[in-house]
């Protein structure tokens, strides 16, 4: 889906403990309360990253091998995971078919795999439920390589 780039929208998030995944990964995959969601439209949400696992037990057991794989435990402070929401301006994507928001979202998992490797992705969903408008959250583990990208001298990814 071609947006303009002031068109498109990324925030993240660090999440330092095991319980904040958890909380944040309940809401992503609604196994919780969500109190800005409308029960109605749960339906129309999707999780592009089902092969990975769609219940909060599966994302958490993916993550805590991708920990063990490591070889070394995580320091007491350290990011445990990162949430992104990437969204575009409203008015952007109300000129746009539901076809062609599922591409931009599917675009931004292609990227985002490149930029932090697509086997640390825990999860991608796309919320079309809440009022504030449709985005999609990405969780990942930050291993050294996505810093490594992240920290170059110009600052761009």
């Amino acid at each position: 889906m071609d947006l303009e780039k002031n068109d498109m929208i990324m925030r993240c998030e660090k999440l330092n403990s095991v319980a904040t995944l958890t909380r944040q990964l309940k809401h992503c995959l609604r196994e919780q309360n969500t109190p800005n969601a409308e029960p109605g439209l749960l339906h129309k949400n999707e999780i592009l990253t089902a092969k990975v696992g769609t219940t909060v037990e599966s994302v958490m057991q993916r993550f805590n091998e991708r920990i063990e794989k490591m070889n070394k435990k995580p320091r007491k402070n350290s990011v445990l995971a990162i949430d992104f929401v990437f969204t575009a301006s409203p008015k952007a994507l109300h000129k746009k078919s539901l076809k062609e928001r599922r591409e931009y979202f599917i675009d931004c998992v292609k990227w985002f795999g490149e930029k932090v490797g697509a086997e640390n992705i825990l999860t991608a969903v796309i919320h079309r439920d809440e009022s504030g408008g449709e985005h999609a959250h990405f969780h990942c583990i930050p291993i050294c390589i996505f810093w490594l990208i992240m920290n170059t001298h110009s600052g761009r990814w």
